[in-house]
């Protein structure tokens, strides 16, 4: 049998296709996973996982190529079977134990080659050979030495064969049952990474050992169903013998391992690498085996391409579930986020508010009056130490002018603007005081937001943050202060024609005084223009006390009736902000109502937008499902064999 014919349609892709139809699902499975990854905002399904692993799956499906591993014990004779399978006398072969004491993937290559790659520091080497019989000599001195191979982490030979270019990658392991603990360890990690399949070597003369079947039952349990058995050194068994010999095989193989149909096939290797010299020969026996060998080439191919298949379906079939499953789950997240805001939305509605804000008012309106309260006797005493502390400053300046030019001068050019700046200083004191309500206002807010959040999940309803960042609350409530020049200019004037008429003096007086200071009336007044006019011999010292004496009554009433007007503009900016806390609060339970009633609303015109959506998962359910059942039915059809009680 020539090499290029081995196989060729068994490895084809359209074959693949045709018994799972994979090209289809993997379409189908795509459209899904654009389709929800880009609408998807829910955690049900990593749609980004389910690309990986369909990514990986086209990979599989694109790559023709399976890695089988070849396994057996000490004697079996992989290596000749390799070299049988291959046509090609490419492994050495020895009556000594442990031959392969590196792993061996041997792959299609243009030139002959070898790849060495370290364990220790990840140092590579590779070479070409011109033939293969020197390929032969440097594979044997770097897999069959122990110094060197246990160097290695892996060895790929490199060689020109159609088989290997179309169809798979040859692993030789190291033998099951050597010496050396480590050789196994080297076949372990070998079944692990690199290999697909595996072919188990049983030699006809020690049929089923217990240490080969302690290696499988350790390490290849989870794919017994991919692996072949191949009974090797069939022709040293005698002829009536070899059919119920392969029988006991594959019986013992069944009951140990516990398969339903163990793939048990016969193959003699020298007889395959002799082929052409036992076709051209008379002996019918020798034709007969090399015919069975070849039977075995083209079973195990087709047992290759099941498997193939059966994986990739498996992948996909996994695939799929997991898909239908995320589905599922995003259909009753849609469903019950939908119904479960609604309800929550209903019970919001009827729930009566109405006690809880009015206890709340009533607490907040109350704290409100209490904190406020101590802030206006802090208040009060500092606007009247203010006015104290302006009186002193005031009647200091007189006491620093040495004549009555001077005071003249003061009390007619100066006395009026420092009074004004006084009044001033306490009118600005006082719109920081303003500021402090309105911050008393803004804390009862927050206290009463805390207390309504808290509500509300008590009561498990939606939550609504009303805060606001601004609120419409009245500004500082200004006044005008009187004005004290025409007293200082009286005075000044008084200060300058001694000689006036006394009564005269006493009544301009008592006109300016009633000006200036409504409450005091005329008599201060009066006592002002005597004061003014009725010295006829001035001393600059007694024209001063007498001129503080009579002004210290107007600056302490000027400045009493400013405290007096500012404290009662306190009062009524206090009732105003506290008139606006209770609006404040009041108007929760409206805007609480509005704001459930329009997501009632929203919530019911988007109901047939929930609907639809959830149509259109369940379309796309039924569709998965159809298709799991699918790949079931094409599992059970490709994989006839598989674990008793399956």
């Amino acid at each position: 049998m020539k090499e290029q014919n081995i196989g060729k349609d068994f490895f084809s892709v359209n074959n693949l296709d045709k018994l799972a139809e994979i090209d289809g699902h993997m379409a189908f499975i795509e459209n899904l996973i654009e389709k929800y990854s880009r609408s998807s905002q829910d955690a049900a399904c990593d749609w980004n996982f389910a690309r990986e692993q369909l990514s990986l799956i086209r990979k599989k499906v694109n790559e023709k190529k399976l890695n089988i591993s070849v396994i057996g014990e000490f004697s079996t004779g992989k290596s000749t079977f390799i070299n049988a399978f291959l046509r090609n006398d490419l492994l050495a072969s020895s009556a000594l134990q442990g031959t392969t004491a590196a792993s061996t993937i041997i792959d299609y290559g243009s030139q002959y080659r070898v790849h060495l790659e370290y364990l220790s520091g990840g140092r590579e080497e590779e070479r070409t050979y011109s033939s293969l019989s020197d390929l032969k000599e440097a594979l044997e001195r770097h897999t069959t030495n122990y110094l060197t191979a246990k160097q290695l982490k892996s060895v790929r030979v490199y060689l020109p064969s159609e088989l290997l270019k179309n169809n798979f990658r040859i692993i030789d392991t190291p033998g099951t049952n050597v010496t050396e603990a480590w050789h196994e360890d080297v076949t372990v990690r070998t079944l692990q990474n690199d290999s697909d399949l595996s072919i188990i070597l049983i030699s006809a003369e020690k049929p089923v050992t217990e240490t080969t079947l302690s290696f499988v039952k350790k390490h290849l349990t989870s794919i017994l169903p991919q692996c072949v058995f191949i009974v090797t050194k069939l022709d040293l068994i005698r002829q009536k013998e070899r059919e119920q010999l392969i029988s006991y095989i594959k019986t013992k193989l069944e009951w140990e391992l516990e398969l339903q149909n163990a793939v048990v096939l016969p193959y003699i290797s020298p007889m395959v690498l002799d082929s052409q010299s036992i076709m051209s020969g008379s002996q019918s026996a020798d034709r007969e085996l090399l015919e069975l060998s070849i039977e075995t080439e083209h079973k195990l191919m087709e047992h290759t391409l099941k498997q193939k298949a059966i994986a990739l379906t498996k992948k996909l079939a996994s695939l799929i579930d997991e898909m239908y499953i995320s589905i599922s789950r995003k259909m009753e997240h849609i469903s019950g986020d939908y119904e479960e805001k609604l309800n929550l939305l209903n019970r919001s509605h009827k729930t009566d508010l109405s006690v809880f804000i009015r206890q709340e008012k009533l607490s907040r309106l109350a704290h409100f009056d209490d904190a406020v309260g101590k802030k206006r006797d802090e208040i009060e005493e500092g606007l009247l130490s203010a006015a104290d502390n302006a009186k002193k400053e005031i009647l200091g300046k007189l006491d620093e002018k040495s004549n009555i030019d001077q005071l003249k001068y003061y009390i007619s050019n100066a006395l009026g603007d420092d009074c004004s700046r006084q009044a001033g200083d306490m009118i600005a004191k006082m719109n920081s005081y303003y500021g402090q309500i309105r911050k008393q206002f803004k804390e009862e807010i927050r206290t009463y937001n805390k207390a309504f959040k808290e509500n509300y999940e008590a009561l498990n309803i939606i939550p609504v943050d009303m805060a606001r960042s601004q609120y419409d609350l009245p500004g500082n409530i200004n006044f005008e202060t009187a004005d004290i020049s025409t007293t200082a200019n009286y005075i000044a004037e008084k200060l300058a024609s001694e000689n006036k008429a006394f009564f005269g003096g006493m009544g301009a007086g008592a006109a300016v005084g009633t000006a200036i200071a409504p409450g005091v009336g005329t008599v201060i007044g009066g006592i002002i223009g005597f004061v003014a006019g009725g010295v006829f011999a001035p001393d600059t010292g007694a024209v001063r006390e007498e001129c503080k004496e009579k002004l210290k009554p107007q600056i302490i009433n000027y400045y009493s009736n400013i405290c007096d007007r500012m404290i009662s503009a306190l009062e009524r900016y206090s009732i105003q902000i506290r008139q606006c806390l209770a609006d404040e609060i009041d108007g929760y339970l409206e805007r609480y109502r509005r704001e459930v009633e329009r997501q009632i609303n929203l919530k019911n015109s988007q109901k047939s937008v929930v609907q639809s959506k959830i149509k259109e998962l369940d379309t796309d359910r039924n569709q998965i499902r159809n298709r799991k059942q699918h790949l079931k039915s094409v599992i059970l059809q490709l994989n006839s064999w598989g674990r008793k009680g399956n």
